[in-house]
């Protein structure tokens, strides 16, 4: 049997038999699947943490040049982690709600306080108030995104029975 053949003897080559040859490819395919999304999701929550403390950092000491960074990690940190809970399965009804919770923290984190007052949603609280409102929304959505991730992989594992 030369290289273009599969060790099955289909004469297609290996890309078109990848797993007849080995029983469990199945299950090592699934679990790597399951790692990617919960190290994504991790990352994410990792990346927010970050901009937690680089905001923080920017913000009260003065740096202002590292607040940009804080707001790229920010948005970085949830986009993983909403990855993560993507490539583990999660339902398109669950994904909404998350992206639309994140949505408003970034209105919240990210618009002047004149926008706030002005569109009706400011509450009559202070624009750090926003801020730090926009940053617990944000925070909130990325930790259901990190739990979506998990808990979906966790519960998939368990009911292929692998």
């Amino acid at each position: 049997m030369d290289d273009a053949t599969s060790s099955s003897g289909t004469g297609r080559g290996d890309s078109f038999a990848v797993g007849l040859d080995r029983p469990n490819a199945g299950a090592a395919a699934l679990h790597r699947v399951v790692a990617n999304a919960r190290r994504y999701a991790l990352v994410g929550v990792g990346l927010f943490g970050l901009a937690w403390l680089l905001g923080g950092i920017g913000e009260t000491q003065g740096l202002f040049a590292l607040v940009p960074f804080a707001d790229i990690s920010l948005s970085l940190g949830f986009v993983l982690a909403l990855f993560g809970a993507v490539m583990a399965g999660t339902a398109l009804r669950e994904i909404v709600p998350v992206a639309v919770i994140a949505g408003i923290g970034h209105f919240y984190k990210g618009q002047d306080h004149m926008t706030h007052v002005m569109s009706g949603l400011g509450f009559g609280l202070e624009h750090t108030a926003h801020v730090i409102l926009g940053l617990f929304l944000i925070g909130v959505a990325t930790a259901i995104a990190a739990f979506f991730a998990f808990h979906r992989t966790e519960a998939g594992v368990h009911s292929r029975g692998t």
